[in-house]
């Protein structure tokens, strides 16, 4: 009996602690599901401030090197667009009035390269897109521009 009796006082003992090291699990579901807010939250904090970083921080020696190659490239241009009006001006008549209007658009884009390069704010602006839609629009010129002159080569 006595055995019967320590056997139960001990599968009690052990029940109670069991009972006690448990925690509600509704609570810990709840501290969890806190947690788990307060981490989003801060996580968005975080792509925030990287993405604010990334847009406002151009180094100054990349934007001057970028600014001084570009502003050379779009003077090429205009000394390009040049020679080529005065290939025009040299035919005469014989030179056709889409020629003369398609070198027009091309200066027109080549002066509004030059406009956004003077215009652009360093913060707060993407850096990489303005680079990169820069890029294309002053190589689309540039390739025009060639492509012009094969024109006339074959005239």
């Amino acid at each position: 009996m006595k055995l019967n009796y320590v056997s139960n006082a001990i599968v009690l003992f052990f029940s109670v602690c069991f009972l006690f090291a448990c925690n509600n699990p509704k609570k810990n579901e709840k501290e969890t599901e806190e947690h788990a807010k307060e981490r989003q939250t801060e996580i968005k904090e975080v792509k925030k401030e990287y993405k604010a970083d990334s847009i406002t921080l151009v180094n100054e020696a990349e934007w001057t090197m970028y600014k001084t190659a570009a502003e050379i490239r779009i003077k090429a241009n205009t000394v390009r667009i040049k020679e080529l009006k005065k290939i025009l001006d040299k035919h005469g008549k014989t030179a056709d009035v889409a020629s003369e209007q398609y070198l027009s658009d091309l200066e027109k884009k080549n002066e509004n390269l030059q406009k956004r390069i003077d215009e652009f704010k360093r913060e707060g602006t993407d850096w990489a897109r303005f680079k990169s839609e820069f890029d294309r629009d002053l190589n689309q010129v540039q390739t025009s521009l060639k492509d012009f002159k094969m024109k006339g080569n074959t005239k």
